[in-house]
């Protein structure tokens, strides 16, 4: 008689997380060895031997900001502010998800003028934010502010998003200088900045897709989470410059530039045009 032994299904999810955890944590060293590199090999080009020195030492800066400081840099560049005590509604409903998911403290901000949705905010050393935008705030729709609130604190009470949000913050910083020659039309030195660069915005973005990866069906309730995508189907998608391209890497809903409805069903009159021509499917006579 032969004894089959059979790993726990709990056992294959831990190690799809481990190595989830371990391919991130890979990414953003290597963002951090870049940045490193980077102004290492710049500083030695203009400024010799000690401007190798000069040039690390800038990095490790730049990059302990990023770490202490980045959540604050993000609110300040929004202009965010803290949502007062009059929306009792949405912040009774905050609490009690709090509770619900063993989360002791969550800040929450306003912001005017970024693209309408909810952002979640993880620092590493700080108070978690989440932050509305203010045409969402203004029309108070409880089911969308319900929805928003569930799927922001799903996402902060697992602390995956800490390590992605620090590596957004710092490749930004990077980039910053893009969106200034664009302000002052410089448009192929924007072009040559972009490509030079475009490893690590690859690896950022690989970064934030492997977190929404494991992210995406966390407390998720499907009816609701529509509905709310479709509410913010009227809002126009931004991309104005630094502060819209940073955000982007913040929001809560995932919103496609060809539109809920053409992403979810747009394939379906091509695939059954093709059905009836294949099958060449006629009127009967």
């Amino acid at each position: 008689m032969s004894i089959i032994i059979r790993k726990p299904r709990d056992s294959y999810k831990r190690h799809a997380l481990t190595r989830g955890l371990t391919i991130r944590i890979l990414a953003s060293i290597t963002v951090i060895l870049f940045y490193f590199v980077l102004f290492g090999v710049v500083g030695f080009f203009a400024f010799g031997q000690n401007g190798e020195t000069f040039g690390l030492s800038l990095a490790f800066i730049i990059t302990l900001i990023a770490l202490l400081f980045g959540d604050r840099i993000f609110l300040v560049s929004i202009r965010a502010k803290e949502v007062d005590e009059r929306y009792t509604q949405l912040f009774f409903t905050l609490n009690k998800e709090m509770t619900f998911k063993g989360l002791s403290k969550v800040k929450l901000y306003k912001a005017n003028g970024l693209e309408p949705n909810f952002y979640s905010l993880h620092p590493i050393f700080s108070t978690p934010s989440i932050i509305i935008s203010d045409e969402i705030l203004k029309e108070n729709d409880h089911e969308v502010l319900q929805s928003g609130l569930i799927k922001s604190l799903s996402s902060l009470k697992t602390k995956r998003l800490r390590l992605s949000n620090f590596i957004s913050i710092l490749v930004s910083i990077l980039m910053a200088p893009k969106y200034v020659l664009r302000n002052y039309e410089l448009s192929y030195l924007e072009i040559i900045y972009s490509y030079i660069f475009v490893p690590l915005v690859f690896l950022k973005e690989f970064v934030n897709s492997e977190t929404e990866g494991k992210l995406e069906n966390l407390g998720r309730e499907v009816g609701r989470e529509v509905t709310t995508l479709f509410y913010l189907e009227k809002f126009p998608i931004r991309d104005k410059g630094f502060r819209d391209n940073l955000a982007k890497d913040f929001r809560v809903f995932n919103r496609s530039n060809d539109g809920l409805w053409t992403s979810s069903f747009g394939g379906f009159s091509e695939i059954r045009n093709r059905s009836i021509k294949n099958n060449e499917i006629k009127k009967p006579t």
